[in-house]
Order: C-alpha cells, then sequence, then structure tokens
C-alpha cells in the first residue's frame, strides 16, 4: 500500500532594508574621498619631483629634494663635532677627499 505525502517547499531569501541609508554610505563615501585626494597628492609630488622617493635608498633625500640647483655629493673622510673622522656622504664642502 502506498501512502500520498504531501511537500511543502520553502525558499528563505534575505532581504535587508534600510529606511536610512546615510549612515551606512557616509563613511564609504568620506573613506574614498580620503583615498583620491591622497592619490592626487602622492601623483602631483611624483611630477613635480621627477622622481619617486622610495622607502630605500642612499640618495633618497637628493633625489627628492627640488630647488636646489648646484648641489654636489660626495663620498670620503668627514670630521664630527667631537673631532673624530669617519667615512660617508656629504655635501662637497664638507668631505675631505
Amino acid at each position: 500500500m502506498a501512502a500520498i505525502v504531501r511537500l511543502t517547499k520553502t525558499i528563505a531569501v534575505n532581504v535587508y532594508r534600510f529606511p536610512r541609508p546615510a549612515p551606512l554610505i557616509t563613511p564609504y563615501f568620506v573613506a574614498l574621498v580620503m583615498a583620491l585626494a591622497f592619490l592626487g597628492w602622492g601623483s602631483h609630488a611624483l611630477v613635480r619631483n621627477g622622481i619617486s622617493a622610495s622607502t630605500r635608498g642612499l640618495f633618497r633625500t637628493p633625489c627628492t629634494t627640488h630647488g636646489i640647483e648646484e648641489f654636489e655629493v660626495k663620498f670620503g673622510e668627514m670630521q664630527t663635532k667631537d673631532g673624530s673622522r669617519v667615512a660617508g656622504l656629504g655635501a662637497a664642502e664638507e668631505v675631505m677627499p
């Protein structure tokens, strides 16, 4: 003997409603505006300086400093304030050959 079984199928769907979407959207919009502002600021600095400021590198400061027309950098022996001599990179006037 076969039994008849009734089957009910229910599909659950999540529906989100935001009666006031401003508190949800505002932080994302502010973050986007700030990110675009920093991107623009960095791009402007890159174009103005003509070189990127890497986090590593020996010549980061001389390469990213603008407005110095005649600046000669030499490696040699320099004298410190206490009178000791050290090897280093400095302005040509400060370095002894």
